[in-house]
């Protein structure tokens, strides 16, 4: 963000939900559902010690290459075999919040990609170092970019037009011989960190590898697909092992030894896995590939073999890259310990008790309807964040949200886009008010550039993402989620999606280009622009003197009373006699009695009546 006075706000992680907390947690009647001031972890805290392995930058695609992903991909088929059961004997019970609010976030978090414990509990919020900070992070990000591959795989084969099987049989992939790459120099080097020529080496790695050729047994055959830098792909005796996998039976019955019925290598694996260094477009004749040479060892022997593209995960990649060299940044003293320039307000001064509400907070705090909605939607870890982002928004800063897949960071993402949307409006609703409230006359001319002015603080909002997959993602749950008011009413803000590759057919409605194209195709036929013209100017007519009424009602409400009056008062405006006598009536409601003159003063004892805050 730009830069500022101030210090950048906080660092949070999102934490596990228990299916138990799908619906708002249970409170007693003097508890508050929000977690009590954020303070230095205890519980959290590892044992300090001096020492962390450093996370070298090859660690990535290390671990993509020794990946078993034939043995997961078939207990990922089998899990979700498992639960499109369990779901369908259990139609008619309601899913839970979560569940129909963040489809993605779920089917990452059922797709378990080892069987790791939960990486989070041991996570603190703080760290000591940056070398801590790296080597506690790592794990999360590899788990979370082999769960993404592996939650995309599963996707594509619920789709007729992209699974890999097609009337019974594979219909992607070639088959293949691979070879040993000789001479090959100045190759873009898949790890970003530097390559040599030689066909097997480990300089720069963490481990001895194979730069590999790929030569077509048919020739000029290609993989299905455009096969890029950085791309996935899975190398497998015969197709019969993918064909099994995707049906959740690949290791059914099968010998783990050496020779098995769909061809299982040494170590019970089906196959290996590899990067491409280059790109391919029709034929994967050519295409240099690298593999974990401890892989290549237990299928070098092959005269051939079957190979599929999985995907990439660019992204991913970036972040590690990012990662690994954390310590070099200057925000990297913020990311260690994010709440060191900002105690104060995120243990609230004084407000230590657990009925603070931290949306409520500050200055410009959330409006009442929002705040119900967001507590009965979201647990203790995705409220701290929100209330992070959305803290003073607009004085500079930043918030870094952190967890693993199934968290929920989708959804706090599009509710943080929300607060801060409605955080915005109140700026401008706010200048507005003072704008009609204004009790020195003011030509028509001088409105209208008071108004032209308080526009510039209408919300806009930049949302930026790695990939065009997923700033759509980001567009569709907005238009089916939709954002609340300050009321608790669901509202579609306006979206412009800027920039080409639409992914999904869902956003081109909102996409740059195509709103560009629809006006200039609207200009085309003048009749219609006529009419489309003529109804906005009637339309413009009828707001502009609504306003004006409302103003003229607004004022006489503001300047009913020259002194305060208690808090059982209300002035409200008599429609049918306020045209003719421009009084307006106040309103008892201890004695439920109506007058035209004025209450009593406030006494010391009473509060005094909000005329402002009057619905």
């Amino acid at each position: 963000g730009p830069s500022s006075s101030k210090q950048p706000s906080l660092l949070f992680k999102i934490t596990s939900r228990n299916k138990a907390q799908s619906s708002p947690p249970k409170v007693a009647p003097n508890q508050s559902i929000f977690p009590k001031p954020i303070l230095p972890p205890t519980q959290t805290e590892l044992p300090k010690r001096s020492y962390y392995q450093s996370v070298h930058p090859d660690k990535y695609w290390s671990t993509i290459r020794n990946w078993d992903f034939i043995r997961e991909l078939n207990e990922a088929i089998k899990n979700s075999n498992a639960t499109a059961r369990k779901t369908s004997d259990t139609k008619a019970q309601k899913r839970s919040i979560d569940d129909a609010s963040n489809e993605e976030e779920t089917s990452n978090a059922k797709i378990r990609v080892d069987n790791s414990p939960d990486l989070t509990k041991s996570l603190p919020d703080a760290f000591d170092s940056a070398s801590q900070y790296k080597a506690l992070w790592a794990p999360l990000l590899l788990n979370e970019a082999k769960a993404q591959i592996m939650s995309d795989v599963v996707a594509t084969q619920s789709s007729p037009t992209t699974a890999w099987i097609q009337r019974t049989q594979l219909a992607f992939g070639v088959s293949a011989k691979l070879e040993l790459a000789r001479n090959v120099k100045e190759l873009p080097s898949s790890d970003m960190f530097g390559s040599n020529s030689s066909s097997t080496h480990s300089t720069g790695s963490l481990e001895p590898t194979v730069t590999l050729q790929v030569r077509p047994i048919m020739r000029g055959a290609g993989i299905g697909s455009l096969v890029c830098t950085h791309d996935l792909l899975l190398f497998v005796r015969q197709p019969t092992t993918i064909e099994l996998a995707l049906r959740g039976k690949a290791f059914n019955a099968v010998d783990t030894t050496y020779e098995g019925s769909v061809g299982v290598g040494k170590l019970g694996r089906m196959g290996f896995l590899g990067h491409a260094l280059n790109s391919r477009n029709r034929s994967i004749d050519g295409l240099i590939v690298r593999v974990s040479k401890k892989c290549w060892d237990q299928f070098s022997s092959l005269d051939e073999v079957f190979m599929i593209k999985i995907g990439s995960n660019i992204t991913a990649l970036r972040e590690f890259n990012a990662l690994s060299r954390a310590d070099k940044i200057p925000l990297m003293k913020y990311l260690l310990d994010g709440k060191a320039g900002n105690k104060d307000e995120i243990t609230h001064g004084s407000h230590t008790s657990s009925q603070f509400d931290p949306l409520a907070a500050s200055s410009n705090a959330l409006p009442v309807g929002f705040r119900i909605f967001i507590k009965s939607k979201m647990n203790t870890s995705q409220l701290a964040a929100i209330t992070a982002a959305a803290r003073e928004y607009g004085d500079g800063g930043f918030t870094l949200i952190k967890g693993p897949p199934g968290t929920g960071k989708s959804t706090t993402l599009v509710s943080v886009l929300n607060a801060l949307h409605l955080r915005q409006y109140q700026a401008y609703y706010a200048a507005i008010e003072r704008i009609v409230t204004e009790s020195n006359p003011t030509t028509h001319f001088e409105e209208l550039a008071a108004l032209n002015r308080a526009a510039e603080v209408k919300p806009r909002i930049l949302v930026c993402a790695p990939s065009n997959a997923a700033i759509d993602n980001v567009i569709v749950k907005i238009m089916s989620d939709r954002f609340v008011d300050g009321n608790g009413a669901k509202y579609s803000p306006s979206i412009v999606r800027v920039g080409a590759g639409i992914v999904n057919p869902k956003v081109k409605g909102v996409g740059l280009k195509e709103m560009v194209d629809s006006i200039i195709t609207l200009g085309s036929d003048v009749s219609k622009l006529e009419a489309i013209i003529t109804t906005g100017r009637q339309e413009l007519r009828r707001i502009q003197k609504e306003i004006q009424k409302l103003k003229i009602r607004i004022q006489a409400i503001v300047n009913a009373c020259p002194y305060e009056i208690p808090d059982c008062w209300e002035i409200r405006i008599d429609e049918e006699s306020f045209e003719a006598t421009g009084s307006v009536l106040f309103v008892n409601h201890k004695s439920k009695k109506t007058t035209y003159d004025l209450p009593m003063v406030k006494r010391p004892t009473e509060r005094p009546c909000q005329i402002k805050k009057m619905p």
